[in-house]
Formats: structure tokens, sequence, C-alpha cells
């Protein structure tokens, strides 16, 4: 520290005396030797900053020395940072203690074009700190939800903890949203020092990071949202980069789709493109062999992994780490009936749930019924989810617990004897599905996407009421939640299809009459459009005048039109949207896969293409329409001369039904689906269904089998490797096509 800022030394110092007390003093000797007094712990505090880097500090009665300024800032007598390393290291380690066997996590680093797991990621940081004078070190975290990102920081933060006498390297404070609106970044950072109950006050991390000696790892920053967007949480990181100018690094986690280099330096203007570090890691899934090995080592044995063997497909959503450690638990280890698989967290939460209902005992097995049970259980979860949302937290207290299982047990069986009730509640606290907080007497969802799923199927309930809860009125719906209700609302459209249309009317007449100025209306039109696929069932679905922060689409949507709207991030991957029209409407950010398909009114400011391994993004304007010229009008990959050329055959209705069932997302497709099952139904009913399966089979892009379902044999269909049948020109699916076309030409007759 040879050349010492003095505001920036009293700035620092500052934040580290006593309140209520003369600010630092400093003065410059004639030897140049920097002379600073302060008051600390009720003590005064003399320093002397010598021109070789040295410090020499009288405190207390004592005279220490300090080889530089970094190791003043993390003495006993500042930072405290030997403490803090010793407190952190036995939280992690008891926590890793508790719970399961934790399954390695690693991701691609984009800067070396490989994978790396926490211990390659911990040396890439130290490097980048190395060599930092005056710029910041950002590292995007980044992945669908269950890939593992907390997970993955808390391995790192153990990591610097436990290892940090010998390396030195900054420790990591892990800051989550917890679901909360964010106010102040400030206030999150206080959160996470209270919960290691350490003596660094937030207003001096900025000076431990800056001088390199802490990490703030932001996990969840895509939540980190308020009224008006995310224009609050990106200012309040920019302030904050400005403050850890130096050697100072953040980390920031979220989905793959809301952050990356691109964005970070066009929405926060702190940034210097030109020196700054901006490194991204995108978390990858365990292959299905890795999956296979993971579940063997967990108890599963060879029989019943050949049942769920079909789920362990490269892609799938069983393959991402919080599904895998949720088969390894000894609830599903212990034997799995054969089972008609949907959507992968479908089948988690039913069987948790039927899991559940046989642990409440004789005594409430007297009054409920096993199916009342299981109706209370999901009742129960929806109430507590509910709650979180209200109050913007991501735990419960118990008081708060015990009224969700009156609210549940008064919807299932008003009847229920008072010494039941309290039987339930007891059971409550310690269900499956719910886990200690930090905090003591709280509980909160073992992970986020259980409390997504829980809220999802509690709004399609309060919206067909109707009802307009708090949470609607006041939150900001993440891509995360909308994901998962277009999960629900499959699950209940393929069982109660009843409901979703109870659901999508009363969505759209409160829509059409709500005029607050908060929330609700936003959220009602991002929940009306996660339903479009479901347009069949009332008519065309209609949403104008909308104003919505994220939207997303999954399936093929039926016939709708958005109109004079405005949607800032629009989430197509997966879907087809060509019978979805957008009527002058402006669309900031259009995400999507080989699996989209869009229709031509859809005019995006910027692409985000989601490949294999990365995110793409796109904001050249020729380049723009070159990609919505081939993702709309004919199936994705048709986008060549040659592939033109055959239009006429691709207007064949056989091909229709490919992409419905390419665009089909739950696992299985069932024959003989009841009308009532209404996506299934209408792609097992097509006449060319049997021509199809026929063809894609002899081309091994579909796995047959038959199962006991209801009582009585059934088939089941699943389409294999849909990102590369896609793609007409991949060298698997070349053959599939001409056989395709072959078909087409020799029909005698074409069309239905």
């Amino acid at each position: 520290m040879a050349m010492i800022d003095l505001d920036i030394l009293v700035n620092d110092l500052a934040v580290f005396s006593d309140l209520g007390v003369e600010i630092p003093r400093v003065r410059v000797d004639d030897d140049g030797t920097v002379q600073a007094q302060m008051t600390r712990n009720g003590e005064l505090m003399r320093l002397s900053f010598f021109s070789d880097g040295t410090i020499e500090q009288v405190f207390g009665g004592n005279h220490s020395r300090f080889s530089s300024y970094r190791s003043l800032l993390s003495s006993d007598s500042f930072g405290r940072l030997r403490e803090w390393a010793s407190v952190q290291s036995s939280v992690l380690e008891e926590e890793m203690r508790l719970s399961k066997a934790t399954i390695p996590v690693v991701g691609r680093l984009f800067s070396h074009g490989s994978t790396a797991d926490v211990a390659m990621l911990d040396d890439v940081m130290a490097a980048y700190s190395d060599k930092q004078q005056g710029t910041v070190t950002v590292m995007l975290i980044d992945g669908p939800a269950g890939t593992g990102k907390t997970e993955f920081i808390k391995q790192l933060a153990l990591a610097r903890a436990s290892g940090f006498i010998k390396k030195q390297r900054p420790l990591v404070l892990h800051v989550q949203s917890r679901g909360r609106v964010l106010t102040f970044l400030q206030d999150l950072i206080a959160f996470s020092l209270q919960s290691l109950r350490l003596s660094v006050t937030f207003d001096q991390i900025p000076v431990l990071v800056r001088n390199g000696l802490v990490t703030v790892a932001v996990d969840g920053f895509d939540e980190l949202g308020d009224p008006a967007g995310y224009e609050t949480a990106w200012a309040q990181l920019g302030e904050f980069i400005k403050d850890i100018r130096g050697e100072g690094a953040v980390i920031l986690a979220g989905r793959e789709t809301f952050i990356g280099r691109e964005r970070l330096l066009r929405d926060i203007k702190a940034l210097r493109a030109e020196s700054d570090v901006i490194d991204s890691l995108t978390l990858l899934a365990p292959t299905p062999s890795e999956g296979l090995k993971w579940l063997r080592q967990e108890g599963w044995d060879d029989a019943n992994l050949k049942k769920i063997e079909p789920l362990l497909e490269p892609g799938s959503f069983s393959l991402r780490p919080i599904f895998l450690s949720k088969l390894g638990e000894r609830s599903f280890v212990d034997g799995v009936a054969e089972i008609d698989v949907d959507d992968t967290l479908i089948f988690l939460i039913d069987t948790m749930v039927k899991r559940e209902s046989t642990k409440f005992g004789q005594p409430v097995e007297a009054v409920l019924t096993n199916v009342q049970i299981q109706a209370f259980v999901r009742a129960f979860l929806g109430e507590v989810a509910r709650d979180m949302a209200d109050n913007q937290s991501e735990a419960a207290d118990e008081t708060s617990i015990k009224w969700a299982v009156e609210m549940a047990i008064d919807r299932i069986n008003p009847d229920v004897p008072e010494d039941t009730k309290r039987l339930l509640q007891n059971r409550a606290l310690v269900m499956a599905f719910l886990t200690n907080d930090e905090r003591p007497r709280y509980r909160r969802f073992s992970h986020a996407q259980l409390q997504n799923y829980f809220l999802a199927r509690e709004t399609i309930d309060v919206i067909r009421r109707p009802e307009m809860p708090k949470y609607l009125r006041r939150n900001l719906f993440s891509a995360d939640f909308l994901i998962t209700f277009s999960d629900a609302l499959e699950n209940v459209a393929s069982t109660e299809p009843k409901l979703i249309a109870e659901f999508i009317v009363s969505g759209q007449e409160m829509y059409s009459k709500y005029f607050g100025i908060d929330r609700g209306a936003k959220n009602l039109a991002a929940l009306l459009l996660c339903s479009v696929p479901f347009a069949e069932i009332t008519g065309e679905i209609l949403i104008d005048r909308a104003n919505i922060d994220e939207a997303v689409i999954r399936g093929s949507g039926g016939a709708s039109v958005v109109k004079d709207s405005a949607i800032n991030l629009l989430d197509i991957r997966d879907a087809d949207v060509s019978s979805v029209e957008f009527d002058n409407c402006v669309i900031g950010g259009l995400v999507i896969n080989v699996l989209s398909r869009i229709n031509q009114t859809l005019r995006p400011s910027y692409i985000q293409f989601d490949l294999t391994d990365h995110v793409e993004f796109i904001n050249n304007k020729d380049d723009i329409s070159i990609i919505l010229g081939d993702f709309g009008g004919q199936p994705v990959g048709f986008g060549t001369s040659a592939a033109r050329d055959k239009t006429e055959l691709e207007k064949h209705p056989i091909f229709s039904l490919l992409q419905r069932a390419l665009r089909f997302r739950a696992y299985w497709i069932r024959a003989g689906a009841e009308k009532d099952d209404i996506l299934t139904h209408k792609i097992v009913a097509d006449p060319y269904w049997d021509t199809l399966t026929s063809l894609l089979q002899r081309h091994d892009f579909l796995r047959k089998e038959t199962r006991d379902a209801s009582g009585r044999p059934s088939h089941f269909y699943h389409i294999r490797r849909p990102d590369d049948l896609v793609k007409k020109d991949h060298p698997d699916s070349i053959k599939f096509y001409e056989d395709l076309y072959e078909f087409v030409r020799n029909e005698p007759t074409q069309g239905n």
C-alpha cells in the first residue's frame, strides 16, 4: 500500500470505527508515513502505514506489525477472518453431514471451454484475483432449476473456509434471495452474516471484498426483482461493483436465460468490458451412466433401476441433482411400483405424497381415509406455499404451519375432531417435504421446485374460485415458477380438464376486469399465456394490453391472440407457438431452442438461443431475421433451399402430428387415452399415429412398452432424442425423413 488514497483509507476505517465517536483522523508525516487514529471497541487505535507497505498497530496496550493492508483487515482487530473461516466450515460440514450424500456437480467453464468442478473454479478465480488491480471479477454460475447451483456455492464456500489458513483465498459469503423482493442488497448481506453469527457488519463487506479477502456469492440473483421489474436489482449490483473495484470478486447464480455477459455489460454501467473479468460456469447434469451408478450406490437394485432407466435419458429432468437426490432417498430405494411415469417432478411428488400418507398413525387413519390423508397433504402444502408467497419468504414459522393445517382440514373434512387436528399439526411439522430453516422454529420446503409446484396447484385453484390473493398482486413471477406452473397445468389437464377450463374462463374474466395498479394484471396475463396449449378446451384465448416481465409457453399452443402488449422476456423453448398471434406486441427477448417454432408476428429485440452447454445471445437485426425465418412457418431444421422444395409434402397432417408428439411434455404417451386427457388423446387418436410410431420405431426414435395401467395392459410410447429428430439434416434423422416423405408421396389420399 505504498500509494495510499487518504479518502479511501478514511472511509475504510470509518466502517470499522465505533458509532457515535469522532471519525478516523489521518495525517502524513514528513517521511511519507501515514498516521491514522480511530476508536475501535471503545479503545483508541493508532495505525502507522509505512512506505514499504508494512503497518504498525497500537491497540489495547499491544503493539502489532502487519505485512500488508490485507493482513491488517483480516486480523482479529478488524475482519476476524480466522474466526469466520472456523465458524463457516463447522456450519457447512455439519449441514453436509446431516444431508444425503451429495452428487458431484460440474459445469462447463466458458473461458476454458472445458468442464470444471469446485476445485478448478476455486483455482481459476484465485488466478483472476492474483492478476487484478483496479478491476472486478464477475463469475456467473447458471443452469436450470435443480442443477445444483446452491450446492456448488456451498461446496466452494466450504473449500475456501476449511483451507483458509493454508491458502489464504477469499472467504465466500453465501447470500441467498430467500424469495424476498429486493430492497437493498445490504439487507441480504446482513441476513447472511447474522445467520453465521459473525461480528462483521454489512457495511464492512465491500471493504473486505475490494481488498480480496471475501467473495460475495448472490444465489438466485434472477429472483431479486421489484414491482418495476429488475431495475433495482441491476442498480444495486452496479453500486456494489463500484464499491468493490480493486481486487473484488462477486459470484452471481441464476437460471441460464436471465444473466449472461452481454446482458451484464448492457445493464450494469459500472462494468468495464475492456478490463473487468466476466466468466461463466454453466452447470451440467450427470450423464445417464453417472446417474445409474449413483443410484446403485444409494441402494437401488438392478430390477428397480430397470423400471426407471427410461427416465435417465440425456437431458432428462431426472438427471438434475435435485431429482436424483430424491430418487436416492430410502423411500424410493425400497421399491418402486409399476407407474405411469409422467413429468419427473410430478412422479416424485406423487410418490412422496403416497408414502407420506402412510405415516400418520392409526388414530388419524381411524378418522380419515388414505385418499383423504393424501388430499390433506396436498392441501396443507398448498397453504404453506401460499403463506410463504404472501409473505415473500422461503420459510414459515410453526404458528403459520399450524394455521395451514387448520385451513387444509377445513377443505378436506371440517368435522375432524380436535384431538385428530392436533395429531395432524404435529405430523405436519416433520413432513418429508419440509426441512428446518436456519431460523429456530421455522420450516422451508426441501427444494424451491417443490414449493413452486404446490404454489402452482394452489394458484390454479384460487383463480378458478375466483380469488385474487396477496402474492398475485405483489410478487414477481419468475420463469422457474412459470415453467413449473405449466407442468401443473398439464398434470391437472390430464386428470381433471374441467378444472383447467374453469381456470382459463375465470382467469380471462378476472384479467378483463382487473384495474389495479399493482402486479395483479401482469401475473394473470403471464399465467394465461402458460395456458395457451389448452386453448381448445375453452376456445381462443385473448390477452390484450398486457405488460409482462417474463412469460413462458411450453408444448403446442392453441389458437390464441396476444394484442397490444409488451413482454420483457418470452421463453418458448420446447414450444410450438405458430398458432399464437402477437398483434402489435413489443417483445424484448425471445428464448428458443431447437424444438421452438414461432409465429411470424413475433418480432423480438434480441434472441437467446439455448444450446446444449451454453446460451447464445443474438441482437443483430439481420441475424434475428434469419433465425425467425428458419424457426417460423416450417418445422425447425427445414431452413435450406432444398428442404423448402418439399413444402407441399410437409403440409401433410402427419408432419403436424410429428410436431405435436415432439413437444408432448409428459414422458409417456399412453395409447387409448380417454377424451378427457385432451393433449394425449389428440395425438393417439390421430389416424396417422400408427404409421408415425412405426416409422419412429424403425429408426430408433421411439421407445414402446406394455405396462399395466388401471388394471389392464396398455401401450406406452416415448419419443427418444427429440432434439436430434427435429433437425431434418441430422445424421441420425435423414433416413427417417426420407421414409416419411416416401409415405406421403405414395399415400392415395392427402389429409384426414
